[in-house]
């Protein structure tokens, strides 16, 4: 089923994924996009069809990966065998791709001050079901469950932002979760170094998001449109109600489910 397209860029950018999708390259946000999102540690309920619907979609088009914010290793444990996938862990923090396995950036130098105050900070909060999800190289990441007292949550997400600012950490809220990791990394940064390292490969980029963060990404899609002088089309596809991403999105699907529909209907225009 093709989906809804809202602007005349993202027909293009549709019209032009079924010409050549060679030169193609689909990205992919994860918790909330492509599964419903989950507190730390437990693992997401991938919908059956994607490992097979990824395969696929990889074969047909010219690049396939996936920026978030989970690790390298947790995107591995989740979908299991990704060698064949772009993965941008950690917002971008980390790349792997094949064999390869590198980090773009530095562990920055505030984070073990930042482990070490976060817990005072969660203490002094004392809200039941707040989570830390601290096994990731570059990133600490603080879920927080449903239900919260508003005031008491923004208490806590004022207090987690202050501690990033004090330590010269990034501070990322998303989609029930706030992280804190190096600075001047986020998926704006991270999709425009992974499109240019494509440039000559890729004319038509689709991103797929959720949350605030993908805000970001949308911004270097913008940019893509305007730097190339035309030549580069893209798609921004909203895989939620988020109002701000509604708003300056291409396309709207509806959560994990449109996602995986989404994906379904571009293996099928983009088959040989």
């Amino acid at each position: 089923m093709t989906p809804i397209i809202l602007t005349g860029e993202g027909l293009r950018a549709w019209q032009a994924i079924k010409k050549d999708p060679r030169q193609v390259g689909v990205v992919l946000d994860l918790d909330g996009s492509l599964w419903r999102s989950v507190q730390y540690p437990n693992r997401p309920d991938v919908d059956k069809r994607v490992p097979d619907t990824l395969r696929k979609l990889n074969e047909q088009v010219g690049s396939l990966g996936f920026l978030t914010g989970r690790s390298v290793e947790q995107v591995r444990s989740f979908l299991g065998d990704v060698s064949r996938f772009h993965v941008l862990g950690q917002f971008g923090a980390e790349y792997a791709y094949k064999d390869d396995h590198d980090l773009w950036v530095p562990v920055p130098p505030g984070l073990a001050e930042a482990r070490t105050r976060l817990g005072q900070v969660l203490r002094e909060a004392q809200l039941e079901g707040v989570t830390v999800e601290d096994v990731k190289s570059h990133m600490v990441a603080v879920h927080l469950p449903p239900g919260l007292d508003p005031a008491d949550v923004a208490d806590l997400v004022e207090a987690i932002q202050g501690l990033a600012l004090a330590t010269g950490l990034a501070f990322t809220p998303g989609h029930g979760v706030v992280e804190i990791g190096p600075p001047g990394v986020n998926k704006e940064w991270a999709l425009k170094r992974f499109v240019s390292g494509r440039r000559r490969k890729l004319s038509t980029i689709m991103y797929v998001g959720d949350s605030g963060p993908d805000l970001r990404a949308f911004d270097a899609l913008d940019r893509l449109r305007t730097e190339e002088g035309g030549q580069v089309s893209t798609l921004k596809v909203c895989a939620s109600d988020h109002p701000k991403l509604t708003r300056r999105a291409d396309a709207v699907v509806d959560g994990p489910v449109g996602t995986v529909e989404l994906l379904l209907t571009l293996v099928e225009i983009t088959a040989p």
